[in-house]
């Protein structure tokens, strides 16, 4: 038995000298062709300006580094994503016949730049081909089940709309996916424009089919949880329950102030998006503990939201120190109407307005 524990040993301390010793080869000789590769198969240049080397692991990881990925031809800058270094994690046994098994993917120091032009065509899409629509009432597109590990840190993303040249810009520490059951569970922690930003969830699904369970997203000290699902294999239906103890709108309406001084109006005098409402079907539920806009409360806040055909229905009960308060919202798509509803006993709703 000490014999064979031995032999063991030896044979181990000679693959892990072979994997280190691999460490040491240099791949760069290989870069020419891999961003020959990347040209062909996107039309877009892949630059690889440093080193190119396997990484030390049990598991051989190849490491590139000061990697560039052009942008589309028409969009507003050179590249659509720089990096100082990526690592693709690469299963040995199915590397030996031939075959490419990818683990895990590691990208830091990342500027990745993602725009539309005005027709809304995105800077991720190649060529002119689009992906044929998945038959009604199948599953269709690329399932999450089998995905590799996803490791992201000290990301910068930028987002242009083409449309409105609008630019939101958001700094990731921390990006993480990892396969769970048939979907993976993702976290992200970062900033948004400027506001501090973490969200998890356990995914699954596919493209037809996509499922949000045990979310949980946290912006500037205000957080919201629940599941959500989205059903595209049809018309397309939203589905879920969110839940949150308290929500601040006032960073994001830009009205009252923390100290309860008067802001803006709440309402925007542009038109309602009333045409959205034919774009999905929806059936949500909103429970909120309190709802804070300056110095206004709300207090147990149930919003059940329904979307079918065009149509909104959403009767919202809450109550405002400690008076119940009534309010159904209606909307048509088709006709453009909005009607609202409200009521409540010895409550001024011109001063909760205000």
């Amino acid at each position: 038995m000490k014999k064979l524990l031995r032999f063991i040993v030896v044979i181990a301390l000679l693959l892990a000298g072979a994997l280190y010793a691999l460490t040491f080869v240099d791949l760069g000789r290989f870069a020419p062709q891999i961003e020959a590769a990347a040209k062909d198969a996107t039309g877009r240049t892949l630059k690889i300006e440093g080193g190119l080397h396997i990484g030390f692991s049990l598991v051989p990881t190849v490491v590139a580094e000061k990697v560039s990925f052009g942008n589309a031809d028409w969009g507003t800058r050179p590249q659509m994503l720089t990096a100082d270094e990526l690592g693709l994690q690469l299963a040995l046994l199915p590397l030996l016949s031939g075959s490419v098994d990818l683990r895990e993917v590691k990208l830091s120091g990342a500027d990745i730049y993602l725009e539309t032009d005005r027709r809304g065509r995105g800077n991720w899409e190649f060529g002119d081909a689009q992906a044929a629509p998945a038959p009604a009432g199948e599953g269709g597109g690329m399932s999450l089940a089998g995905i590799p590990r996803v490791a992201l840190s000290a990301i910068k993303i930028a987002w242009r709309d083409g449309a409105t040249g609008q630019v939101t810009e958001a700094t990731l520490d921390e990006v993480t996916v990892q396969p769970k059951g048939a979907g993976v569970h993702a976290i992200i922690g970062g900033t948004v424009n400027g506001s501090a930003v973490a969200f998890s969830a356990d995914v699954s699904g596919d493209a037809a089919r996509m499922a949000l369970d045990n979310a949980s997203l946290d912006v500037a000290g205000t957080s919201v949880g629940g599941d959500l699902a989205l059903d595209l294999s049809g018309r397309p239906k939203l589905t879920g329950a969110l839940s949150s103890p308290k929500f601040d709108v006032t960073p994001f309406l830009g009205g009252a102030s923390a100290s309860g001084g008067k802001g803006g109006p709440v309402f925007s005098r542009d038109p309602l998006p009333l045409d959205a409402l034919e774009a999905l079907d929806a059936d949500l539920t909103f429970a909120l503990g309190a709802l804070h806009y300056g110095k206004l409360v709300l207090a147990d806040i149930k919003l059940p939201v329904k979307i079918a055909n065009g149509k909104l229905s959403a009767p919202l009960t809450a109550a405002y120190r400690d008076t119940p308060l009534k309010l159904t919202l209606a909307a048509d798509g088709k006709a453009k109407s909005v009607s609202v509803d409200a009521g409540a006993t010895n409550f001024d709703l011109g001063r909760l307005l205000a």
